[in-house]
């Protein structure tokens, strides 16, 4: 089989007729994406054989046709296909990798086919991504929502008073000395303005606030991988912007 293919599959790389112009916008945004990420060559080629499996029926398919799938033959598989070695494949699809923390692929945890391991992810969908162009704004609005302005004062919570001051004068440090890993949790019954407080404190020590959503356009409750995966992606776009302050809401999960 392989000598009846090689000549032909040989002939098909100089045919310049493969190329198909819808794929164009796809390139960019994956060349856009690579960039802003710091992707390297190979997550990059992963990233497309996800997204040509996700969009391209037959290619998916074709999978159907080779034995089931472990993780072990995967990585043979799709090392030998995108022409990268097997121990860069196996770093690229491990759980803390870039592509599975900012939910650019996925993994299906009781795989039958190769393609069940590097399965599309949730930050993008994919027919946007092949047709429209994006950027860094387009980009955070896949994960976070700007807050809205606070309806309520600093005077509303006297009671809390020491806190929130002491809350306020912390946040300032942190964004003059630009301080890492600067979190506060805020505790309390649902009503009670923790996340007008939330806003409140990110105004006054002069921050930009933006929510990691809780729930989808259709209103589904999104799942806690998922919006640390958001998180995760935002904090890689804000580098370099101090004036940034994310809040969590409904964080029991």
């Amino acid at each position: 089989v392989t000598t009846l293919l090689k000549p032909r599959y040989e002939t098909l790389l100089k045919k310049t007729a493969l190329y198909d112009e819808d794929w164009q916008q796809a390139e960019e945004n994956l060349a856009h994406l690579a960039d802003i990420l710091e992707l390297t060559s190979a997550e990059t080629k992963v990233l497309r054989f996800s997204l040509y499996l996700e969009s391209e029926g037959e290619l998916e398919e074709i999978f159907d046709y080779f034995k089931r799938g472990t993780f072990s033959f995967a990585q043979d598989v799709i090392s030998n296909l995108l022409d990268i070695p097997k121990s860069e494949i196996h770093k690229i699809l491990k759980k803390n990798s870039k592509l599975f923390q900012y939910d650019l692929i996925k993994r299906d945890y009781s795989p039958r086919d190769i393609d069940d391991f590097v399965q599309w992810g949730g930050l993008f969908d994919a027919e946007e991504f092949l047709y429209f162009p994006f950027d860094k704004d387009k980009l955070l609005k896949n994960c976070v929502t700007p807050s809205d302005s606070p309806k309520l004062r600093l005077s509303n919570f006297e009671h809390i008073k020491y806190t929130h001051q002491m809350i306020q004068s912390y946040l300032k440090q942190a964004v003059e000395k630009q301080q890492k890993g600067v979190n506060f949790l805020i505790y309390g019954a649902p009503g009670t303005g923790k996340t007008e407080l939330a806003e409140l404190l990110a105004q006054s020590a002069g921050l930009n606030a933006y929510n990691i959503a809780y729930m989808d356009d259709d209103g589904e409750v999104i799942a806690a991988r998922k919006r640390l995966n958001h998180c995760q992606f935002a904090q890689k776009l804000f580098i370099g912007k101090t004036n940034t302050l994310l809040i969590f809401d409904e964080i029991e999960d």
